[in-house]
């Protein structure tokens, strides 16, 4: 209420936006006795003289009431949904919501594509003051990990490890001339790659080498297919009656397509050898008898032998 006295002033104008204790200060340095305050929100941080009443610039008495409006802060919004939308878009939507917007580190997602958001600081349909910050946390895609070389370890122990990684495994056997049966031949994608968090790699690991089968090949050609299959031939002889079998395998052991050995395991090479049989010629003995006459009464018989021959045919 104006009072009746005739000494006033004008309100000061620069009240507005200052702090409530030093507008109290300066309206009664003025010499204004009678200073209240009221609350309203506004966009002004909260402590804020937002408005007086009078208004700037009226002229007073000195003994009325003048009301400085505080700022309590600015009316509350809810934090919209931003979860998902790329960073770009997700920062326009909350700006224009009267927000401010902050980012957080990038946080790995195994469901949320890089430089999307994964959630907000408040959440979404949270009440935030207008002109307060939200903090967006993006996505830097799924977490990745790096496949270890298992080339030659036990397959369980190797699918365990994967296991620890995060990785989900599928096991395939396959022949392999190096590794030893139950270990790792190698991995898909290979030792070395950068993969997600969560994705399949399939181990493969060995079943060992399988002997070929050489019976009815000469001994170089055998000897040659069973060290290609990564194992260890030894030759052994066997006696032959067929000239066409010198040299080529009759049996071999363990018997071809013997699969699931170790690489280096011996298989042993039974091979023929052929001798030729003695051959002996002879000739029978004739004996002849000649009647020689003689100038006596008595006769004489000759007899002439022929010699035996033999002949041994190589």
């Amino acid at each position: 209420t104006r009072g009746s006295g005739t000494a006033s002033k004008a309100i000061p104008g620069d009240l507005v936006g200052q702090p409530l204790a030093k507008d109290q200060a300066e309206l009664r340095q003025l010499g204004f006795t009678h200073v209240g305050t009221a609350t309203v929100q506004s966009s002004l941080a909260a402590g804020l003289v937002a408005a007086t009443n009078p208004a700037a610039g009226t002229p007073t008495p000195l003994s009325d009431l003048v009301t400085l409006r505080v700022s309590s802060g600015p009316a509350p919004v809810a934090v919209p949904d931003v979860t998902g939308q790329p960073q770009a878009a997700a920062t326009a939507t909350l700006q224009a919501a009267g927000l401010k917007v902050a980012t957080a580190a990038p946080q790995p997602s195994a469901t949320v594509p890089s430089g999307s958001v994964i959630s907000t600081d408040p959440p979404a349909g949270t009440s935030a003051p207008t002109g307060s910050t939200v903090t967006l946390t993006v996505s830097s895609g799924q977490q990745q990990v790096t496949i270890p070389n298992l080339t030659g370890q036990d397959g369980s122990t190797a699918g365990n490890k994967l296991g620890q990684l995060g990785l989900s495994v599928t096991t395939r056997y396959e022949a392999s001339t190096k590794v030893q049966p139950g270990k790792v031949t190698r991995t898909d994608p290979a030792a070395g790659t950068p993969v997600p968090v969560g994705q399949t790699i399939v181990l493969y690991v060995s079943q060992g080498t399988t002997a070929p089968n050489v019976v009815g090949q000469a001994q170089q050609d055998a000897i040659a297919a069973v060290q290609a299959a990564g194992l260890n031939p030894t030759v052994q002889g066997q006696a032959v009656t067929d000239p066409s079998q010198d040299g080529v395998v009759q049996a071999e052991s363990p018997a071809g397509g013997t699969g699931g050995l170790a690489p280096g395991s011996t298989v042993t090479l039974t091979v023929g050898h052929y001798t030729a049989p003695s051959t002996t010629t002879s000739s029978s003995t004739t004996s002849t008898t000649t009647t020689v006459p003689t100038s006596s009464t008595t006769s004489s018989s000759v007899t002439s032998p022929t010699t035996a021959r033999t002949t041994t045919v190589p």
